[in-house]
């Protein structure tokens, strides 16, 4: 009875561990099920993720910083001055390695738009959508972009010169053309009140190009194609100072002895004013000029003045514009000492003076002090 006892009892543990077996395979299977199954919807749920797509996206622009669509829209933007190649290039460089995105409102469950920055500038939008054409697990699709807008009209800079209209003014070695002038005919300040006695007296334009990608400065070039540096915050007079050396130095000794002459004689130098009047001045001012009749009717003035000496103490000359034809409108600085029997006088006189040169014979037209 007891052997009998014992194989029963040794047979139940035999069976039970079988059991036990089977019921832990089983429980493993299930596991592995369901494990495999939360595996398969994780991933599934990773590729369903806009971040994903998104993340993607963004990751080509940056290692690439180019796409079909930012080739596009440089194509279709103005600008006349630059290839795409070079546009392409600047954005490239511009934006390497700082494009992010942002979801902006619209869309519904199915689509989501997003707004393509490049530091804190807006460059562009994508619009994202499920892919319907792809498998769906657990209701669930992967993401696929299926609009993209950029913008580029941000990075604009505006490229604004003022020059002379006989220079020519270029851009990435391209001249201008008239159709870029934005203000025609301006005048030279200085010259101002000579426009209506000589109307062939330069004048100034104005370029203006709205459509520069980066940074592009214009070369600009004089009317003998020698390269010009323009000061922005010089005046008029670097564009006026058009003399030769040759008349340069001819037009400044002129002035030295005119300003030594013109002083003498209105100082009231000499016992008779009609007689230093053909001495000193005759020679050097224009015959019946507004400025001779002048300097005649100044005789009567003159006649009562007793002045011992005159001196120039400093003289220099400033500006000397050539109008062309033997007409100069030149600047210049003296300061004159007289000696009267009053006492003595020092002025400083700022004297402008047009000068006209016919067969090397020079005269002056009009004298003004400023």
């Amino acid at each position: 009875m007891k052997k009998t006892a014992a194989k029963r009892s040794q047979a139940g543990s035999v069976a039970y561990a079988t059991f036990l077996l089977i019921y832990i395979v089983a429980v493993l299977a299930v596991g592995y099920y369901f494990l495999t199954k939360l595996w398969s919807y994780a991933e599934e749920y990773e590729i369903s993720r806009p971040a994903r797509t998104l993340d993607a996206y963004v990751a080509e622009l940056n290692d690439n910083q180019w796409n079909e669509g930012l080739a596009q829209t440089v194509a279709a933007m103005p600008h006349e001055f630059q290839t795409d190649e070079e546009v392409a290039q600047i954005i490239r460089d511009q934006f390497s390695g700082k494009i992010t995105y942002a979801r902006t409102s619209g869309g519904d469950e199915h689509t989501r738009n997003y707004s393509i920055r490049a530091g804190d500038r807006e460059i562009g939008k994508i619009q994202i959508a499920e892919d319907l054409s792809q498998p769906s697990r657990y209701g669930m699709y992967p993401w696929h972009v299926v609009n993209e807008e950029f913008d580029f009209t941000g990075l604009y800079s505006s490229v604004e010169i003022t020059v002379p209209k006989t220079y020519t003014v270029t851009l990435n070695d391209r001249a201008m053309g008239e159709e870029y002038i934005a203000e025609d005919n301006i005048h030279f300040a200085l010259l101002e009140d000579y426009y209506d006695g000589y109307p062939d007296l330069p004048v100034k334009v104005t370029y203006s190009f709205d459509h520069v990608i980066g940074s592009l400065a214009p070369v600009v070039y004089d009317v003998e194609g020698n390269r010009v540096e323009v000061d922005a915050a010089a005046g008029d007079e670097q564009f006026l100072n058009n003399c030769t050396e040759e008349e340069l130095a001819r037009v400044s000794d002129f002035l030295g002895r005119f300003a030594d002459h013109y002083a003498r004689y209105t100082s009231g130098l000499g016992d008779d004013a009609a007689a230093s009047y053909n001495r000193w001045l005759r020679g050097y001012i224009v015959a019946d000029s507004d400025l001779a009749r002048r300097m005649i009717a100044a005789q009567d003035g003159l006649f009562w003045t007793r002045t011992y000496s005159v001196e120039i103490l400093s003289f220099e000359v400033g500006n000397i514009i050539s109008f062309g034809n033997g007409i100069y409108l030149c600047d210049y600085t003296d300061e004159v000492k007289v000696v009267r029997s009053g006492g003595t006088d020092i002025n400083d006189n700022n004297v402008r003076v047009m000068v006209v040169e016919t067969d090397g014979d020079m005269r002056v037209l009009e004298y003004n002090q400023f």
